[in-house]
């Protein structure tokens, strides 16, 4: 949009009955504010860096964007949480473990093998790869063989250990 279209669109704007306010300037400088600093919804924002990546144009920088805002939205739930007197609880339990990695494993599965297929960050490539071994190591322990196999399948794709003929 440009400054005539948003002059357009504010004309018959009366804000001022006095004539010592000029309103052609007041809304070119409203403009000159908006195009400078533009103002989006959160939701706008996130779609944008999801087609800027779909173009593969710099993906660590659309990368650690992505992970900025995850750590502000966490500290923001932290912050929250804290105000509303929460304590942590010890949990010696430890069966509510495997139903809870049951149901996130898959989720844990995708990120882990999208970021290390994507990352050339070598402290990114070992969280990833530790995640991996935690999660081979947690479904091992609770037998979810499914789970486990998966894993272990999926590094083995990474390091090509089934690769032969690739080797030779």
């Amino acid at each position: 949009m440009t400054l005539e279209d948003f002059r357009k669109i504010t004309r018959g704007t009366k804000l001022n009955d006095t004539e010592d306010f000029d309103l052609d300037k007041f809304i070119a400088d409203i403009y000159e504010t908006v195009v400078k600093e533009p103002f989006t919804l959160e939701e706008d924002e996130e779609a944008r860096i999801k087609l800027e990546s779909q173009t593969n144009t710099n993906k660590k920088i659309l990368f650690d964007k992505e992970r900025e805002g995850i750590l502000r939205r966490g500290a923001t739930i932290l912050k929250q949480d804290l105000n509303k007197d929460s304590k942590f609880v010890l949990i010696k339990d430890i069966s509510t473990i495997s139903p809870m990695f049951e149901s996130t494993w898959q989720a844990n599965l995708a990120v882990f093998s999208v970021v290390l297929e994507e990352s050339d960050d070598i402290i990114i490539t070992d969280l990833c790869l530790q995640g991996f071994m935690h999660a081979i190591r947690i479904s091992g322990f609770f037998d979810i063989t499914e789970a486990r196999t998966t894993f272990v399948s999926t590094l083995s794709k990474f390091t090509q250990v089934c690769a032969t003929k690739e080797i030779k």
